[in-house]
């Protein structure tokens, strides 16, 4: 038996994090992955480093006053390489700033059932 592929999703948004788990819940391909929530940066940091999912879908815009960019590069300074992390925006003025910085992929809020399933399987082969 194969051990699950982790995911941490930050955000801190609970409509949104309503939505991801409904999709987690009901789509056949995702029911191989162990999810982890965050709603902070604090958060979202301990729990990058005790689980070291395979990916992380990072909002920029976390509740707890630090910048998401400034938490993107924190956790690239600590990703093994098998871990990528993907932003979710609302503001694409942040698009390049983040590949920059090494975000696997960037991509702007609301997304689409199948831009979230695509981008999660993309990211987890």
């Amino acid at each position: 038996m194969t051990e699950k592929k982790k995911i941490l999703i930050a955000e801190d948004d609970q409509r949104i994090v309503s939505s991801y788990k409904l999709l987690f819940r009901f789509q056949k391909n995702l029911a191989d992955f162990n999810l982890f929530w965050a709603e902070t940066a604090a958060q979202a940091q301990a729990l990058f480093l005790q689980e070291k999912p395979a990916l992380t879908l990072l909002d920029l815009g976390l509740g707890d006053g630090i910048p998401g960019y400034d938490v993107l590069k924190q956790l690239q300074g600590q990703v093994p390489d098998s871990c990528r992390i993907v932003v979710l925006s609302g503001y694409s003025e942040y698009e390049d700033m983040c590949l920059a910085a090494g975000a696997a992929a960037f991509l702007k809020k609301p997304l689409t059932k199948d831009q979230f399933l695509a981008t999660v399987l993309e990211h987890t082969r």
